[in-house]
């Protein structure tokens, strides 16, 4: 009897160019593994090893000088953002002597109760009539301009409108209308405003196929708050919160990141979207409860220390969170049960007078990192008086400092040699002023020899 041909069963193969390396023992499984636990500490998302993503390098040092600006200049900035108003309405106290009118408006003021009002207030009216909007007014004499960028650090209150009080002004299928228009044609009272001031809330109707596509009914619209919760906070409330370590704001976003991206973060949302203390709980709980800390790769992401409690004026002024998440938890109990307080309390007195840490250089390598840009290029004016003279901490070895200098002139002397007829001095002064990078000093840089290195280790 002739037994039936039976198909020999393979695993199924990755695409070409996909194989991942074995490890020793010739099992592909543990490879698997073990870049999966890579994947998942290190943040990067699922194909991160496919996607041939460069290395993250940091520069190579950072002085105290550095640091005390910094702290300088987080403190200017959360100037803007703090108002007594907010203060007061975040801390639970309540005006006596106003109207309910006039503390309504005072809760439009920008901090978390006021924007979650907001946005309940438009999705409230967008349910009733399709539509609804959220108008950002930074009290502009000319709102048809676009929302320039120190505008948008000064807002000043939140207006919502419905859809019976809007038109676009051009009736254009294909795209968002250029502008947006309150008030009434026939009574001459018009005023048109740039779609960069507005956060849309579009009614929910919606082909059958997007419907299935975006999980039923209900399902677009969570997403459009949180992507409206989180564009506004990043744009409007999120001056680059310069005294925040590098710990504090990758694991503070990544408990953003968990509760959006999750089936079981989504179905809270779902559940809660409006209960604040619930996402307070969260990001606490995720922040205390990270273990590997500064595994992660790549520049921290400034994030959320709005929705943080804002209890300790000072100190959140100073990092972004209060002091009880840093200090590991409340004071008496810990959700762990083991006190990560100490090192908190040491990372950030390190931070913030240049007291010797053993993470420490590590982690404002990454921080300054992130830095370095948001001061070079868009916040600069401050900056110019004090002239940028960065001196590197003398904790290098003679042998380094040489191979420093060495290299750094080797790779100057095209730019700085004044004799180099190539390039035209003041034009690439122009270019990397423009570009925002700063050239101090134009001085011709001496030509080091590779035997002018001394005291090193002959090879």
């Amino acid at each position: 009897m002739k037994l039936p041909f039976i198909k020999k069963r393979t695993a199924p193969q990755p695409l070409p160019g996909t194989e991942r390396p074995m490890v020793g023992s010739g099992w592909g499984m543990f490879a698997a593994l073990r870049d999966g636990l890579k994947e998942t500490l290190s943040g990067l998302g699922g194909n991160s090893d496919r996607l041939k993503l460069t290395k993250f390098e940091p520069p190579e040092q950072v002085t105290q000088q550095e640091v005390e600006w910094a702290v300088e200049f987080d403190g200017v900035l959360e100037r803007f953002v703090c108002k007594p108003v907010e203060d007061a309405l975040a801390e639970g106290i309540d005006f006596e002597y106003l109207s309910e009118d006039e503390e309504d408006f005072a809760e439009q003021y920008l901090n978390e109760i006021g924007f979650w009002k907001a946005i309940e207030k438009a999705l409230v009216t967008k349910r009733m009539n399709h539509g609804s909007m959220i108008w950002i007014d930074t009290g502009a004499i000319n709102n048809e301009r676009p929302l320039g960028p120190n505008e948008c650090l000064r807002p000043f209150r939140l207006v919502v409108l419905d859809s019976d009080s809007i038109y676009a002004d051009t009736y254009n299928l294909h795209s968002e209308p250029e502008f947006w228009c309150v008030g009434s044609a026939e009574l001459k009272n018009v005023r048109r405003i740039h779609k960069s001031r507005v956060l849309l809330f579009n009614g929910r109707f919606i082909s059958d196929r997007h419907r299935q596509r975006n999980r039923g009914w209900g399902g677009r619209e969570v997403d459009k708050i949180w992507e409206a919760w989180v564009s506004w906070r990043l744009t409007f409330l999120m001056p680059p919160n310069i005294a925040m370590t590098f710990e504090e704001g990758i694991y503070g976003m990544e408990g953003l990141n968990q509760k959006m991206t999750t089936p079981a973060g989504r179905e809270l949302i779902r559940n809660k979207v409006f209960d604040l203390e619930s996402i307070r709980g969260f990001l606490r709980k995720r922040i205390i409860d990270a273990t590997e800390k500064f595994e992660r790769q790549g520049a921290p992401v400034s994030g959320l220390d709005g929705i943080m409690d804002r209890s300790e004026n000072f100190f959140v002024a100073q990092t972004g969170f209060p002091r009880s998440v840093l200090f590991g938890g409340s004071k008496g109990s810990n959700l762990n049960g083991d006190n990560k307080g100490e090192e908190g309390q040491q990372l950030y007195q390190a931070l913030v007078r240049g007291i010797q840490h053993k993470d420490l250089k590590q982690n404002l390598q990454y921080f300054f990192a992130w830095i370095r840009p948001a001061l070079q290029t868009r916040y600069r004016k401050p900056f110019e008086n004090m002239g940028f003279c960065f001196e590197l901490a003398d904790t290098e070895t003679k042998v380094q400092r040489a191979e420093r200098q060495f290299k750094e002139a080797q790779r100057d002397q095209v730019y700085l040699n004044p004799a180099n007829p190539i390039i035209d001095r003041e034009e690439l002064r122009g270019d990397l002023a423009k570009r925002g990078t700063y050239l101090l000093d134009m001085q011709p840089v001496p030509e080091i020899s590779p035997e002018d290195l001394g005291d090193g280790e002959e090879e």
